[in-house]
């Protein structure tokens, strides 16, 4: 399986680049949105994660153009910022899968994209 990281921190990105290749993922990695629209033009992945809180596109900007350009992209989202239920209700709506508020375990993280999307239909948490 194919995954697009997309995290502003490098020394996050790069920590779960490698436990996700160690777990046998396909990796490709982006700083913001605008890095992850180009590595989605010319790259395809079954996933994307991306963190919120991010300079130049965040993670909303970035989950909105997906829904425009790449409907069916399955999404998570990682935040170290407090979440609302306002913030889950869009995020539901964008038709994120899962929203992991920072630090998360990774061992979720991996069960979340091992695990068939409508299984977490009403655990957007």
């Amino acid at each position: 399986m194919s995954v697009l990281l997309v995290e502003d921190d490098s020394n996050l990105r790069r920590a779960l680049q490698i436990c996700l290749v160690h777990n046998g993922f396909i990796v490709e990695t982006a700083g913001n949105g605008f890095e992850a629209l180009a590595r989605l033009s010319v790259t395809k992945v079954d996933v994307v994660v991306t963190d919120m809180n991010m300079p130049r596109m965040n993670g909303l900007e970035l989950i909105h153009c997906l829904r425009a350009h790449f409907p069916a992209m399955r999404t998570i989202a990682i935040s170290g910022a407090t979440i609302t239920s306002a913030s889950r209700d869009t995020l539901d709506e964008l038709g994120v899968e899962r929203l992991f508020p920072k630090p998360f375990d990774r061992n979720e993280l991996l069960r979340a994209l091992r695990t068939p999307p409508d299984l977490f239909a009403d655990d957007l948490e």
